[in-house]
């Protein structure tokens, strides 16, 4: 700035101004802090008097004067209705210097003033600060806004930050993540200068919205501006961030921010958000635009505490905007046995680009349904989908990307693969496939956020009319100690007969293993299956067996994903991903509305994230304790098995633990004998062999079991059979129906024993199937 005497004047007025609207903020936002004063001469100490709205500063120094004197003495008035609050000048007194070597000296340094002192008095109570302010008018309308305050401090670190001046417009500070960050010149310039990348339009040059859209799409893949476009402050909107497909976590919440979220305030005129770049200890800190205009915005930090489980942060550093809380992109967690499916229905799924050119197609693919568009031959993509995952269990995954049987025609369909430390690609002909997984290659994931891109720019011509489809993706890990293919290894198989236990009398209670089978059952998780999942069937009866706890014999706490459903089918699981055991299911957190009849019938799986390192049994039991948490998904999300098998369902035959029913008649609504000496389940047509299982209670009434089809169909299937708690089992290969007498699963006849049955199909099924289990004369 050119100093003349009167710009001179002005700047010292400005330095004036800007202590008044620092000692006004620091009057209604601080005045009840218990903030400790600086030791200090009164000399030079500014002060502010709240109810009056008036700003006394007695020692203001120009920094470098052009002409003029150095020092004069000010007072100033605060603005009415301004946010940021705002002063104006009412009298400036040149003075003799005398007091330079005062530590609350107030400096004007290129149109910043600085004053370290500030009392603000409010109702008795007089509290110390330090402020810095901004010429933001000129002329007889000039004014002074409030931008940092801060408690009182004279440490080596302040006044090293103090003396930091404010770069130009343009200029480069540094970088967070390979993203740079650039000054604005001041916090009120607006360029009218946006900036494209690839062709996208990011952002006015170099707001702090700038910055965030900018950050997203190097780091991330996406262009926010897709989707959401509007100041700071709108970010934190629940329509924007749905649209934008962001997690929203307030800030005093349970969810402690983490690195790469998008902190907002929405606040002030027009608020302000910042990267998370880190969070430890007591403070988290942040990359951001056009707050300093200094390298101080690459790395501001703010205090975090937790209290009683909640995380709170505190304003935006040099600012008075308080933080309202966080954005986070969604992601579907990967490990080494999870399910790992990220399917086009969920918000992990991005589709971005110009939301008028996304199809929906239905009746196809994974689940029923995917998006696509048209590929074209242009340089930069325009429409893309983006699968975001978060990787859990780092590690060698293979990726599948499932192609539909329709709107999938692309012949140059190319992947991105990022793994978290580097890029990779996999190019496909998605006409040569319908409604299957195709292998993309195997990777080498990090640990953290990875992602899969597919975009339009093909280099297809639009003229061709080729579309590209979003399915699913799939993540199988593989590693040297897998017994298979890294997907779940059956371990055994479980039931909860509690309808037919509590319905039936003359259940005999002098059995060793009662009441096994009917309100509580076990299985064996075995040490040498790199990622167990063990099956349960559930009869509920609404009154007494509305709940299940779910538990390991030491009810030592273990992660495992737990999927529940139909008997029936797959279409409307409910999956809790995840979840520490113990862990309650029931009406309350599936969503399932129990009937009060017989017919009450659901199946579970309990897949295990990690292995077991010592024979474990694995619990359901009825119980009256309250439900945990809601599942995180709905819809089909398939447990796979060893070998690419498909779990369709589970049933039982508890023919011993009910030898003194064998001759009751059906029930009215034809639920006896099922679970008791028969029982069925239902193998559905997909891409994948389909795999079911069954328990069996051995008995006199059933001493052989008969696996068949409810129809005439002879389906080629592989049958394993153990006992309940064996590692080993003995398998056949044959066509059904296939009669098992208790030596083909290695256990003896006496009546009591458990046995379980795998039965995996060696080809996927074109239609519906019944498969059933039947005790002589059923």
């Amino acid at each position: 700035m050119n100093r003349s005497n009167v710009k001179m004047r002005l700047d010292i007025f400005i330095k004036l101004l800007v202590l008044s609207l620092l000692s006004t903020l620091m009057g209604n936002v601080y005045a009840d802090s218990k903030l400790s004063e600086l030791d200090t001469s009164n000399h030079c100490r500014a002060t502010y008097a709240v109810d009056e709205g008036t700003l006394s500063v007695p020692c203001v120094k120009v920094l470098n004067p052009t002409e003029g004197p150095p020092f004069y003495s000010a007072e100033l008035q605060q603005l009415p209705e301004t946010e940021p609050l705002q002063f104006s000048i009412t009298r400036i007194t040149e003075s003799n210097g005398e007091n330079q070597e005062d530590s609350c000296l107030a400096t004007l340094d290129d149109g910043t003033l600085f004053i370290p002192c500030v009392e603000v008095s409010k109702n008795g109570d007089t509290q110390t600060y330090e402020a810095s302010l901004e010429q933001t008018a000129f002329g007889k309308s000039l004014r002074f806004t409030v931008i940092e305050i801060n408690e009182a401090d004279n440490s080596p670190a302040r006044k090293q930050r103090r003396s930091a001046r404010k770069k130009s417009y343009g200029t480069e500070l540094g970088s967070f993540n390979g993203v740079k960050v650039y000054s604005n010149g001041s916090a009120y310039t607006v360029s009218d200068v946006y900036n494209f990348i690839d062709g996208k339009n990011i952002g006015m040059k170099w707001q702090c919205v700038e910055y965030i859209r900018r950050y997203y799409y190097r780091k991330f893949w996406i262009n926010l501006g897709d989707k959401h476009r509007g100041h700071a402050k709108t970010f934190w909107g629940s329509v924007a961030a749905h649209n934008m497909q962001l997690g929203r976590f307030s800030n005093g919440g349970s969810v402690a921010p983490k690195v790469g979220d998008i902190v907002v305030s929405d606040k002030g005129t027009n608020g302000h958000v910042a990267i998370v770049r880190s969070v430890s200890g007591n403070q988290m800190c942040v990359a951001q635009q056009n707050v300093y205009q200094t390298e101080s915005d690459v790395n501001a930090c703010t205090t975090l505490s937790i209290s009683n489980g909640k995380y709170t942060v505190g304003n935006f550093s040099n600012t008075t905007l308080p933080i309202t809380g966080w954005l986070r992109l969604k992601t579907v967690d990967i490990s080494r046995n999870g399910q790992n499916i990220v399917d086009d229905k969920e918000d992990a799924l991005w589709n971005g680009g110009t939301q008028s050119y996304w199809k929906k197609g239905y009746n196809t693919g994974y689940d029923s349904r995917v998006l696509y568009t048209y590929a074209n031959a242009s340089q930069n993509e325009d429409n893309y989908c983006k699968w975001n995952v978060n990787i859990v269990d780092p590690g060698t995954y293979e990726v599948s990307a499932h192609v539909p049987s329709n709107y999938a025609t692309s012949q140059q369909a190319k992947y991105k693969i990022w793994t978290g430390s580097k890029v990779e690609y996999s190019t496909i002909s998605q006409q040569d496939y319908s409604n299957q997984w195709v292998k993309l290659g195997a990777y080498d994931f990090q640990a953290g956020l990875a992602a899969i891109k597919l975009s339009d720019n093909t280099g297809e011509s639009s003229s061709l009319k080729r579309t590209i489809a979003c399915d699913a993706i799939k993540f199988v890990y593989k590693d040297g100690n897998s017994s298979s293919d890294g997907n779940y290894s059956w371990t055994g198989n479980g039931s909860i007969i509690s309808y037919h236990g509590s319905h039936r009398r003359n259940i005999p209670s002098s059995d060793d293993d009662h009441p096994f089978g009917l309100t509580i059952d076990e299985t064996m998780l075995q040490p040498n299956l790199a990622h167990p999942v063990g099956f349960f069937q559930w009869q509920v009866d609404k009154q007494r067996c509305n709940r299940l706890e779910i538990y390991t014999k030491d009810r030592s706490p273990q992660k495992a994903d737990i999927t529940i459903g139909s008997w029936r089918s797959r279409d409307d699981d409910r999956v809790f991903s995840n979840v520490t055991l113990p862990f309650v299911i029931g009406e309350k957190n599936t969503g399932f509305n129990f009937g009060s009849g017989a017919g009450n019938w659901y199946v579970f799986s309990v897949a295990f994230k990690d292995r077991v390192f010592q024979a474990t049994d694995l619990y359901a039991e009825c119980t009256t304790k309250s439900t945990g948490r809601w599942y995180d998904k709905r819809g089909m999300y398939p447990v796979m098995l060893d070998g690419g098998y498909k779990w369709n369902g589970n049933a039982s035959i508890i023919s011993h633990r009910f030898r003194n029913h064998k001759y009751d008649q059906p029930d009215k609504d034809e639920q006896w004998p099922f679970a008791a000496f028969k029982d069925v389940t239902i193998v559905h047509p997909s891409p994948e062999k389909p795999v079911v299982f069954f328990q069996w209670h051995i008995s006199e009434s059933c001493p052989r079991l008969t696996i068949e089809t409810g129809n005439s169909s002879s389906p080629q299937v592989t049958i394993s059979a153990k006992g309940w708690d064996s590692s080993q089992s003995k398998t056949v290969n044959r066509r059904l129906p296939v009669t098992l007498y208790p030596s083909d699963a290695g256990v003896s006849s006496t009546p009591g024993n458990w046995a379980v049955i795998k039965v995996a199909f060696d080809r996927p099924v074109s239609e519906e199937i019944g498969v059933y289990a039947n005790c002589p004369g059923y």
